[in-house]
């Protein structure tokens, strides 16, 4: 008798995943669908420790590309911002990162990387499920629902297209696979893209979700939501995106994204930057001295903390003109005849500050600046992302004093089916509306900021 006649459907797991694919690092978020009151981060297993966080990157060595979770080979190229190398093949606001592959290139080195992310979480979920007594793998009455977030900046059909057939692949290989099975193959992946049928029938489970909403779900699940305007601050390892939404529960769609900038200046970039300038220094070390842990060399700490203040004062910069390009373009939908009104509602904007990357220095810093710049409140609210009840964070993994929910808010949104998520309306769903010529010329919000 075969084990699956020895079950029943009830004792079969129903999953659904919150795939946070960032620039930097990829996290995520599994719910139980028979047991919705609980939601755990993916443990990922990597050279036999258990990770919360994954490098989203893929490893070359000659003509093989390696996953994270294959390889450990540091001296070998890296293929960096497998997000925005997506982007970047349906958006000229992304151009930055399209780093000269091919469309048909980073669809595939997205998806093979991503293959192997729900390939691992399958893993753990599998895990969970025996020890509550449950059963979770490729059969029959054992389903998995992925939902991955997309930049807000880019919502348009090339974009949500490509982002859905990197993720159908991705979930389409991984789709009978059982635990004991080794991860996909570049060769896998690569026969399955060469014809829709073969992915077609993931369409069912998988969906994208905007990142920003999904950032937001804890905080618009809690009694403690308030309507009004907001600017949502999340700083990736890779980027940080600035975005102005307003939330109106009285409205039929009660999330409005006016605009959202993404300017490639997350936390990494800094010892980027200073490794272009230092080679001779491993990355960790240069890390850590931005992080104020250690010095890579007494002889060179003071250049370094010369040139590091320069990236600082840079990012700190480019932030504060991202918040200024927001309202000014904000302002274009809001409607120039009203534009007083509108002014005195989002002076009292409050901020969310998010991602793995925010550190005060410069980010914060540079939206509060540009307030005290424009002689608004000098200082706006910041609402805290309060941990949700539901999630079982282990404060060991990772080894960093413990990760925080703020690190995790976009997998978490991401971790409930897509009809219990709030609708939105997106910067290109909302009209520009005429400007009125009794207003003065030249009201810039960024250039009066770059003016400070």
């Amino acid at each position: 008798m075969s084990e699956d006649s020895i079950h029943s459907d009830e004792d079969k797991e129903i999953y659904v995943l919150g795939l946070d694919f960032g620039t930097a690092f990829t996290k995520c978020i599994a719910r139980s669908l028979r047991n919705e009151s609980t939601s755990w981060p993916v443990e990922f297993m990597l050279n036999g420790r258990p990770r919360y966080f994954i490098d989203s990157v893929l490893r070359v060595r000659g003509s093989m590309k390696k996953s994270p979770f294959e390889t450990s080979m540091d001296d070998d190229k890296t293929i960096h911002f497998l997000k925005m190398r997506l982007l970047g093949k349906t958006s000229a606001s992304a151009d930055f990162w399209s780093d000269g592959s091919t469309r048909d290139e980073a669809i595939a080195d997205a998806a093979y990387f991503l293959s192997h992310v729900i390939a691992q979480a399958r893993d753990y979920m599998s895990m969970l499920s025996r020890k509550i007594g449950k059963i979770f793998d490729g059969s029959s009455g054992s389903e998995l629902y992925v939902n991955m977030c997309m930049p807000v900046a880019v919502q348009d059909e090339p974009t949500q297209e490509i982002f859905l057939k990197v993720l159908h692949v991705a979930y389409a290989v991984n789709q009978r696979r059982s635990e004991s099975q080794p991860l996909p193959t570049y060769e896998e992946i690569l026969s399955c893209l060469a014809d829709p049928a073969n992915f077609v029938d993931s369409g069912t489970f998988c969906s994208c979700y905007p990142e920003t909403s999904a950032n937001l779900q804890s905080f618009l699940k809690s009694p403690a939501r308030q309507d009004g305007y907001y600017a949502l601050v999340d700083v990736g390892g890779g980027t940080v995106d600035v975005t102005l939404l307003e939330y109106n529960s009285r409205k039929k769609t009660p999330l409005w994204y006016y605009h959202s900038e993404v300017i490639c200046e997350g936390s990494s970039q800094m010892e980027m930057r200073l490794k272009s300038i230092f080679p001779r220094f491993p990355m960790h070390k240069l890390r850590h001295f931005k992080e104020g842990k250690s010095l890579p060399d007494n002889v060179a700490a003071e250049d370094l903390r010369a040139f590091l203040d320069k990236v600082i004062e840079e990012i700190h910069d480019r932030v504060g003109r991202a918040m200024g390009c927001c309202i000014e373009e904000s302002f274009k939908r809001f409607g120039y005849s009203d534009i007083r009104r509108q002014k005195d509602q989002i002076r009292g904007m409050r901020f969310f500050f998010c991602g793995n990357g925010m550190c005060p220095n410069p980010y914060e810093h540079a939206v509060r600046f540009f307030h005290r710049a424009w002689d608004w409140n000098p200082e706006p609210e910041s609402v805290p992302f309060q941990a949700p009840r539901d999630i079982q964070i282990n404060p060991v993994i990772d080894g960093d004093g413990g990760p925080v929910f703020q690190r995790f808010t976009v997998a978490y949104g991401l971790s409930f089916m897509p009809e219990n998520l709030s609708d939105c309306m997106y910067p290109k769903q909302i009209p520009l509306r005429p400007r009125n010529n009794r207003e003065p010329e030249g009201y810039n919000p960024a250039a009066d900021y770059e003016e400070t």
